[in-house]
């Protein structure tokens, strides 16, 4: 009769060790990306004072008119890809593409986006500094946000 229990009590506890396990596994895998996400907003960051910084350099008028993906490249630690996007840390097919829609603004527009949550957060720890955030689709991997300079 004891082997009995003691038989039941083993698959009681691998059952209860593979339900736990498949509970808490989608927070680690989302914990260990938090770290990747804060490398797309340090890579946003850079960006925009990079354009500040070319600004300075290249526009007596103070205005962003002209500034481009290609004339950042030379001002950012981040290198053009094949593609025509400055490349991320986080992958090699995510980067950023820049633009000036007004004489007065960047938007830098994030491509390539795979990680499950990073738009969510990226959206979020931007949203205070931007003037628009455009997100079509969630799950698209693209962002446009839209910056004063």
């Amino acid at each position: 009769m004891g082997g009995k229990s003691e038989i039941l009590m083993i698959i009681a506890a691998i059952t209860i060790s593979i339900a736990f396990g498949l509970g808490i596994s989608p927070s680690i895998n989302q914990s260990i990306n938090i770290p990747k996400y804060s490398v797309y907003n340090s890579e946003i960051d850079k960006i925009r004072n990079v354009a500040v910084l070319w600004i300075a350099d290249n526009k007596t008028d103070g205005t962003s008119t002209g500034i481009t993906t290609d004339a950042l490249e030379s001002y950012s630690k981040l290198t053009k890809n094949a593609a025509g996007y400055l490349e991320s840390k986080i992958n090699s097919n995510s980067g950023y593409t820049i633009t000036s829609p007004d004489p007065h603004q960047i938007q830098i527009t994030v491509q390539g986006i795979s990680l499950t949550g990073a738009e969510a957060s990226i959206k979020n720890a931007q949203s205070q500094n931007t003037i628009s955030i455009v997100d079509t689709d969630p799950n698209d991997g693209i962002l446009v946000f839209t910056f004063y300079i």
